[in-house]
């Protein structure tokens, strides 16, 4: 049985650390700012990946929400750590990458 071909890189692959982004918009409820992120995240062009990360959880997770787009949360780490461990991943994933954050100091 022939395995299917690897998935086609994206053009573009944006990580949002949620909590920062929530922190600077005075943080709305998550419920309400993920339902938006993800469906500015579902309008993006075929060929853009998003993951939104998320602080804490019960544990590190997750969840496609479709084929471009990923809710993950931290677990016991904070959202800032699984993006700083993951980036390095995600530029060799994407032929370009994003991360969207107002926390000044990730770098």
């Amino acid at each position: 049985m022939a395995s299917a071909p690897p998935p086609s890189r994206p053009s573009r692959v944006w990580v949002v650390d949620c909590s920062n982004v929530r922190g600077s918009l005075h943080f709305p409820w998550l419920d309400d700012f993920l339902a938006a992120a993800a469906r500015w995240a579902l309008s993006q062009p075929d060929g853009v990946a998003t993951v939104l990360v998320v602080d804490h959880g019960p544990a590190q997770r997750t969840f496609a929400l479709s084929d471009s787009v990923a809710v993950a949360f931290s677990g016991e780490l904070e959202a800032d750590d699984i993006i700083a461990r993951d980036v390095g991943w995600f530029s060799t994933y994407a032929r370009a990458l994003t991360v969207v954050t107002c926390d000044a100091n990730l770098r």
